[in-house]
Parts: C-alpha cells; sequence; structure tokens
C-alpha cells in the first residue's frame, strides 16, 4: 500500500467519528490532538490541557466539600448490590427546642434564686424599680416578675440557704 491510501483510511472524518464516540457526552475538549500511524490506524492523544485541570479541581472540591459533611455525621447503608454507601447527614431545621427549653429552665431557676436571696418583699421593690425604668429596664421587669413556678421552686430552696 502506498502512503496516499493508508491516508486516505485514516481519513480526519473517521477518526473524528472514532473519537467522538470514546468521549464521554456533554463534554467538549478542543485540544485533542489526532494522529494517524502508517498502518492507518488513528488515535487519540489529550494533552493535559487547562479544561482537564478544570475537571480535576471541580471533581477535588467536590470531595473536599463532602468530606467536610461527613466529618458532622453520616449515615450508612446498604445498597441492594451489598455495597455500603456513606452519605452526609441532612442538617435540621427549625428551632432548637432542647435550647429554648434548657434557657426557660435556668430563668427559673434564676428567679427562685433571687426570690430566696432578696425575700419575697425585697424581690418585689426590686421589680417594681425595673418597671419605672428605661424601656429595657421594663421588658426586664416583665421578665422577671414573679410566677407560680419560680416562687413554688423558692419554697422548695429557702431551706437550703
Amino acid at each position: 500500500m502506498d502512503d496516499n491510501s493508508d491516508a486516505e483510511k485514516c481519513s480526519k472524518k473517521r477518526l473524528k467519528a472514532a473519537i467522538i464516540g470514546r468521549l464521554p457526552k456533554n463534554r467538549h475538549n478542543s485540544n485533542l490532538v489526532l494522529t494517524c500511524d502508517l498502518a492507518g490506524a488513528g488515535k487519540l492523544e489529550a494533552a493535559m490541557t487547562t479544561t482537564t485541570e478544570n475537571g480535576f479541581a471541580a471533581r477535588l472540591k467536590k470531595v473536599n466539600r463532602k468530606h467536610t459533611r461527613m466529618a458532622r455525621g453520616y449515615d450508612a447503608k446498604v445498597g441492594r448490590d451489598g455495597l455500603i454507601v456513606f452519605r452526609p447527614k441532612r442538617r435540621k431545621a427549625g428551632m432548637p427546642i432542647r435550647g429554648l427549653m434548657l434557657a426557660g429552665a435556668a430563668l427559673l431557676g434564676f428567679k427562685a434564686l433571687a426570690i430566696v436571696q432578696l425575700g419575697a418583699g425585697g424581690y418585689d421593690a426590686r421589680v417594681e424599680a425595673l418597671q419605672n425604668g428605661t424601656a429595657v429596664e421594663q421588658a426586664g421587669a416583665f421578665v422577671m416578675q414573679p410566677d407560680p413556678v419560680s416562687t413554688a421552686i423558692a419554697t422548695r430552696l429557702a431551706p437550703l440557704f
């Protein structure tokens, strides 16, 4: 065979069709090098280019983000094929009910301790002084008003102090 027939066998159209069949769909790589050896077989060579580096950087960023999310907790599930797959736990949206309950209990405990230490009359006098103050002090007086729960806790704590 002469060189022209080899070149015809390895035409750009045929080689391009072979290459497109090997590339992943929806990926564009303009830096492919088309070569043809003497036997007429087309070869695909891709140089390390910015497009492949960008793809690697994107994959690396995705792996790091998943690693960070999995550091906060993960669930392990076994698939149908027996493969164990680890997925990051989803964040819980909503109000932190436990934190609000703890803050409310701490407020009731503080009010009860203040009633025990100051006495009922002294505590009422201080709350009344707050009611005559600025808007912030009036809000504090509203929160610090003696209620049945804090007075009940104060009566239980009084023998201890």
